[in-house]
């Protein structure tokens, strides 16, 4: 059994992903002329999963016989600032960095529907509808990286079981939201 942080991956009306909020997001401030700024409390730090370590470390533990009847935290290896990743955010949609700007998601995004299925179509993506791209992780993200308050205890958890397993696989978690953004623009998912 896995207990993994938030996971990232590449995923279409995810309820608890919060990649494509990130990128959709993104899109939306550059459509409308507005520099990405942070949403979310200074002091916000979580661990995260990237969904192809899961799917590494459970094909490594059908055959580890250390791992049979375990139970395992699995997360990136890494801890992320969420305020340290916007100016990678911002650099990677071509924006310009904005001071901090706390705000709920789930309410300031879903009334931008319309202009994302004008991007949509212009852009030829092939989900017009922001809904049905971005499910329920608004609200998600609100608990995430866009929380208006730090956790009282950090949502951190030790992975030392699963390294002394010999599970010893990681990846940049900030490297990681990169890599599912290029991806969803490659689905064409998001505009590049």
């Amino acid at each position: 059994m896995f207990r993994p942080q938030i996971v990232l991956g590449v995923a279409v009306g995810s309820a608890m992903n919060p990649v494509a909020a990130l990128g959709a997001h993104a899109v939306l401030c550059r459509e409308q002329g507005l520099p990405l700024a942070d949403p979310g409390h200074p002091h916000l730090l979580t661990e995260c999963t990237d969904a192809r370590l899961i799917a590494e470390c459970i094909e490594w533990a059908w055959t580890a016989p250390q791992a049979r009847g375990q139970a395992f935290n699995i997360a990136n290896g890494d801890v992320i600032h969420w305020p340290t990743l916007w100016p990678r955010l911002a650099a990677f949609f071509g924006l310009p960095l904005g001071d901090p700007a706390p705000q709920r998601l789930a309410q300031t995004m879903p009334p931008l529907a319309p202009l994302w299925r004008q991007i949509a179509e212009r852009e030829g993506l092939r989900v017009a509808d922001l809904e049905a791209l971005i499910g329920l992780s608004w609200q998600y993200a609100d608990a995430t990286f866009a929380s208006q308050r730090p956790f009282p205890v950090p949502p951190l958890v030790s992975t030392i079981a699963l390294r002394q397993a010999e599970f010893a696989s990681c990846i940049d978690t900030e490297e990681c939201i990169l890599q599912h953004l290029r991806a969803m623009q490659g689905l064409g998912l998001l505009p590049a």
